[in-house]
């Protein structure tokens, strides 16, 4: 019951009565669903809602009650009200029937006189010039971590948030240096890409609880770009490699991982220039090319190529120095792996099969199963790397039993510097695609816990934010990375609440930095490959929604198999371009085999249906025609002949309707017509517009009436325009407000 008296429970009823009406001088029966009058049974009373010029009619929808102001008529759309206990009201609504042009000009429709350039001239002033009023909410716009600071809960927020802050940060601290070997570059790169892009994202990051920093995914495809230039590098020298000095092979290496390093920091700030750019040009809209099934799918391929390139480290086999690159890559990584199995490290296997059984007992038997009973998650990838650390250095296993560690890490923060862009046109593609996979994977996960904590983030803030975060980072040597979702669920578990939370954790990782990097020196590769095994496992959990992808969409199963297998196959680069050439090849597939429909009326209603598919009478004489998709020049052939196929060409009409009749009838009643419903087709292009001028033309010759209901004004423009360019005359019966009303007129 509402203030008004009325109940929410009432079903509506839409039924036709008969009326005339006379358009463009020709005289027709209009036989419509004339809205007459509104009955709602309440408790068996009957409310009249009638029309009346100096009142609002109220309309009864689900628990609230709609006002709306109409000076002329009440119209109600075909919509289902349901009634509790299953009792239905009725509604009958009256009303003239509308040609599209009738509609707008005693509703007046109106649209804005202005061209292009004026009003891209009068946004830009608008965007330029501000208040004082305007300043304040400017600023925080573009740098949140004010708003966040202004409205900050100290006594409420701060414990939760200093400790998901370090729950966070020692958990970064072994995936930093282990995603870095990804990247194929130094761990020392992976603390700093753990510590500058976290503090960049804090401040210009819109979202209160996704983890930024390094990133397994984006760490493998820049290793993509590192092992490429690294190999031209290496090519130079073949021949001359031999009979080095011990002095000579150090410089070797020492260039080697400078090119290394200079490839990494350059692909990743032309990352964080298109991040940039985009987020400017207020681009943050183009994720929503790339599909959920193919994103799914590329970052599930590229878990098997990090889980794979770290099996050399947990075996131990250092024969196996430099993985492959290219199409085929895993297989002859996983064929060198089962020839040299024979050399692998004990002390590494045992220590990467201890390590993971560790890991998956915290994780899984403990962290998840006590979850409701852990305030703060065990953070398990920080006990295995301390006490994996102790074991090797107090076990001395890098000189009693050969096991490869991390090595020295200096101390300090290297002075900033531009990296190099020598070759860059090289890997230009491979930085656009870095930017956007970074982005997408960034924003899903922004969204995902905006949508759960009821607060909203800015796309193109948060493209920007990245965009700083790798860009400035990779001058403060940094590699390119993005949002973590383990770490953002170890953030929420933690407690933690707002972005300060991460400037904890890049505290402790700037420490590590500064103090405590030398401490590191003994931490096994084979410990490292562990760790990331294990976090990355997650990722594969996409696997298990197969099943359910199926079901729900075939094509989408197909997008998500494709990638996949070409991601694994051949490698990551083709993959994304496979995945993304297969989604855009389904989108032509797709347009190529639309549902369309000659639509009958559904007795006592102003619906029209599938004669196919319901229990309805076949047209006979007017052919409602429904296409559902957008009409381009794809797919105007299909759209033609299923129309031709529906109808019949117009002669064949008209000959098969005077040898039914057997008998001489006049030109009224020998006339057919055609109706275009176009409220399925969104847009056309011109290819589409000159199709249904064609069509119209032609069944119009043959003198048969063909007109178009339901259309968008864009569409409706885009008609009248070729209608003029053909030198045709546009009359007011060529566009109805809806279907019935052209099937009104034509009757």
């Amino acid at each position: 019951m509402t203030d008004d008296g009325f109940k929410m429970d009432s079903d509506i009823n839409v039924n036709d009565v008969q009326g005339q009406r006379n358009i463009s001088g020709r005289d027709t029966n209009a036989i419509s669903v004339d809205v007459q009058v509104t009955e709602v049974v309440d408790n068996g009373d009957v409310i009249d809602a009638r029309r009346n010029e100096n009142r609002h009619d109220q309309i009864i929808e689900n628990d609230s009650v709609i006002t709306r102001a109409n000076n002329y008529s009440m119209e109600i759309m075909d919509k289902t009200y349901t009634k509790i206990g299953g009792a239905r009201g009725n509604v009958k609504i009256e009303r003239k029937s509308y040609t599209q042009t009738d509609f707008d000009g005693e509703f007046g429709f109106y649209i804005p006189d202005e061209k292009i350039i004026p009003k891209v001239k009068r946004k830009i002033k608008r965007a330029c010039t501000c208040s004082k009023n305007d300043i304040l909410p400017f600023i925080c716009r573009i740098i949140p971590m004010i708003g966040t600071l202004k409205n900050y809960k100290w006594k409420k927020d701060i414990v939760g948030d200093i400790v998901s802050g370090i729950s966070v940060g020692v958990v970064h601290i072994p995936q930093s240096m282990g995603f870095a070997a990804l990247a194929f570059v130094p761990p020392v790169y992976g603390l700093y890409s753990a510590t500058w892009p976290v503090f960049l994202y804090c401040i210009l990051g819109s979202s209160r609880h996704v983890s930024f920093g390094t990133m397994a995914v984006i760490a493998l495809m820049v290793g993509v770009v590192v092992k490429r230039q690294r190999d031209a590098f290496e090519s130079n020298y073949n021949g001359t490699m031999t009979n080095l000095t011990a002095y000579e092979q150090e410089e070797y290496d020492l260039q080697v991982e400078q090119v290394s390093v200079d490839a990494a920091l350059s692909v990743s700030f032309i990352a964080g220039m298109f991040q940039i750019g985009f987020g400017i040009c207020q681009l943050g809209f183009i994720t929503m090319y790339l599909s959920d099934a193919f994103i799914s799918a590329f970052v599930t391929a590229a878990s098997v190529h990090v889980l794979s390139s770290q099996v050399r480290f947990m075996l131990g086999i250092h024969t196996l120095v430099y993985p492959y690159s290219g199409p085929l890559k895993l297989i002859y990584t996983y064929r060198d792996v089962f020839l040299n199995i024979h050399d692998s490290n004990t002390v590494d296997v045992i220590t990467s099969v201890v390590a993971i059984i560790v890991l998956v007992a915290i994780k899984m038997g403990i962290n998840e199963r006590f979850s409701h009973k852990l305030k703060v998650p065990i953070p398990a990838d920080f006990i295995v790397l301390v006490s994996g650390l102790l074991i090797s250095h107090y076990g001395k296993f890098h000189t009693h039993y050969n096991v490869k560690v991390i090595g020295e890490i200096p101390l300090g923060v290297q002075t900033p510097r531009i990296p190099p862009m020598e070759g860059a046109t090289g890997y230009i593609g491979d930085a656009v695609v870095i930017a956007i996979v970074g982005y997408t994977i960034a924003i899903s996960m922004a969204k995902l816990y905006a949508q759960r904590y009821k607060y909203t983030v800015n796309d193109n803030q948060e493209m920007i934010a990245g965009g700083v975060a790798n860009g400035v980072g990779a001058i403060l040597h940094c590699f390119a990375g993005t949002v973590a979702p383990p770490r953002c669920i170890l953030h929420e578990k933690a407690g933690g609440k707002t972005q300060i939370a991460f400037v904890v954790s890049a505290l402790i990782l700037f420490l590590v930095i500064m103090v405590m990097g030398p401490l590191f020196y003994n931490i096994q590769n084979s410990l490292l490959g562990a760790i990331i095994c294990v976090a990355i496992a997650p990722m594969f959990g996409h696997v298990r929604n197969l099943k359910l992808l199926w079901n729900i969409d075939k094509i989408d199963f197909l997008i998500w198999l494709v990638t996949f297998l070409a991601g694994v196959i051949l490698d990551l680069d083709y993959g994304l371009y496979v995945g993304v050439g297969f989604s855009f090849l389904t989108i032509i597939i797709r347009s190529q085999f639309i549902n369309s429909a000659s639509a009958s009326n559904a007795p006592n209603t102003e619906i029209y249906v599938d004669h196919k598919t319901y229990n309805v009478k076949k047209p006979t004489r007017v052919y409602v025609y429904q296409f559902n998709s957008p009409l381009l020049f794809t797919n105007v052939q299909s759209f033609k002949s299923r129309l031709l196929k529906e109808t019949g060409p117009p002669l064949e009409i008209e000959k098969v309707s005077l040898e039914t009749t057997g008998i001489e009838v006049g030109e009224t009643e020998r006339r057919k017509a055609i109706v275009i419903d176009c409220k399925a087709i969104a847009y056309a292009d011109s290819a589409g517009a000159k199709c249904l001028r064609k069509l119209q033309s032609e069944y119009r010759a043959a003198g048969q009436d063909f007109v178009f209901a339901n259309c968008t004004k864009s569409l409706q423009t885009l008609i009248i325009k070729q209608i003029n360019i053909d030198g045709g005359v546009v009359s007011d019966s060529d566009f109805y407000i809806t279907v019935h009303d052209a099937v009104v007129d034509l009757t």
